[in-house]
Formats: C-alpha cells, sequence, structure tokens
C-alpha cells in the first residue's frame, strides 16, 4: 500500500468519532449518518489518488462527507431541509479540536453581537431556539444574523490565514 492510502486509513480511523458525531448533527440520525459516512470513506477511497496534500486529509474528508450530506438530501427530495452551511461555503466549527486558532482574536474584531452569536451556537451549541429567546429575536432573525456573522468572520479569517481558512481552517498551520 502506498502512503497516501496509509495516511488515508489512519486518517479515517483517528477520526471517525468526529465524522460521524458531526454528520449526525446534520440529519439528526445515527444509521443513516453511519450510512452517510461509510458512503464517504468510499468515495474517499475512490478517489484518494486526487489528493497531492496529505497534510489536507482531514478537510478533504470533510469536503467529501459535506458533498455525501448534500447528495442524500438531494435524492430524498429534501433539498429545503438542507442544513445552510452546507449549502453555502462556510467556515465549518465541527472540529473544535483543529479549529483555526486565529479564531478567538478575530472573533474579536468583529461586531460584538455577531461574535456572541457565533459564540453561542456555533462553539458552544446552545440551543437555536434559546438564542433567539434570550436575544429577543425570532428564530428565522437568529437565522440571518448567523449567516451574516459567518460571512464576516469567513472574510477576516481569509484576511488573516489565507489558506487554511480557505480548507475550512481544519488543522490549521498558521499562528
Amino acid at each position: 500500500m502506498n502512503s497516501i492510502n496509509e495516511k488515508l486509513s489512519s486518517t479515517i480511523i483517528e477520526n471517525q468519532k468526529r465524522f460521524l458525531s458531526f454528520i449526525k448533527t446534520k440529519v439528526g440520525s445515527e444509521s443513516l449518518a453511519e450510512e452517510i459516512l461509510q458512503q464517504s470513506f468510499l468515495k474517499a477511497i475512490k478517489s484518494v489518488h486526487q489528493v497531492h496534500d496529505a497534510d489536507k486529509l482531514v478537510s478533504w474528508l470533510y469536503k467529501i462527507i459535506k458533498n455525501s450530506i448534500s447528495d442524500h438530501y438531494r435524492s430524498s427530495n429534501k433539498m429545503s431541509e438542507l442544513p445552510v452551511d452546507l449549502e453555502s461555503e462556510e467556515i465549518g466549527f465541527d472540529d473544535k479540536k483543529s479549529i483555526c486558532e486565529c479564531i478567538e482574536g478575530v472573533l474579536n474584531s468583529l461586531k460584538e453581537d455577531y461574535a456572541e452569536i457565533i459564540r453561542k451556537l456555533d462553539l458552544n451549541e446552545e440551543d437555536t431556539h434559546e438564542v433567539a429567546s434570550e436575544l429577543k429575536i425570532s428564530p428565522e432573525n437568529l437565522k440571518v444574523r448567523r449567516h451574516r456573522a459567518r460571512k464576516k468572520l469567513k472574510e477576516q479569517l481569509e484576511l488573516i490565514c489565507r489558506t487554511c481558512s480557505k480548507h475550512g481552517c481544519l488543522d490549521c498551520g498558521c499562528k
């Protein structure tokens, strides 16, 4: 087995629980998440020859997983239920251990209400309805603000981090 295949195998084994947890938050069902994860791993194995940088395997696998989730919603005619962060090119917050170390600094540069929304919803994973109630706004309004906050965060991260922010800030190499 060549080194990229070995690296892919070890990356899959090391990150399987994180990937499964991420998918489950997007589809809500453990069994469906496991099915999508297996499909994603098969796609990755078949297209591993496309990987040019073994250090980017985690973010590459997340892209495949996100595409598999989108494919699931598309094939089941449930596009209206597709999570917003999969439809757009938002920064992912699904891996707190390897998330860009620059985020806290960049959050402090955002408008206070944007930073608060990202901290509460994305980093602390607080309930959307509770946060909306706390902020005295509707859940729909909160969704719009969250989208704007993420867009601003992405813009700021791209200015500061450049390359790693294009890959969802996973395995950040900037300091």
